[in-house]
């Protein structure tokens, strides 16, 4: 979903290969700064959070797949739409 959300907004993607490794930190780091969140490169609650609702369109929104198990009700309450300028 981060490769999603780089492509979106001309930021370079990484290679996706099922692996934990500097690369994805790096990247998940990137996504924390682009949002705001605290920059550690660790997909905790508040990540995961912002990961599934601007991630990939499909899961993002009121409608989206995994609306109803985000990780904290910080998002729950609100729309946004999902489409990133």
């Amino acid at each position: 979903m981060v490769n999603d959300l780089a492509r979106d907004v001309g930021h370079s993607t990484i290679c996706e290969d099922s692996k934990w490794g500097p690369a994805t930190k790096a990247q998940i780091q990137w996504f924390q700064a682009h949002f705001g969140l605290k920059v550690d490169g660790i997909v905790g609650p508040k990540t995961g959070d912002f990961l599934l609702y601007f991630g990939d369109q499909h899961y993002g929104g009121k409608n989206g797949y995994c609306f109803s198990h985000l990780p904290t009700k910080d998002l729950a309450g609100m729309y946004v739409h999902t489409q990133i300028n």
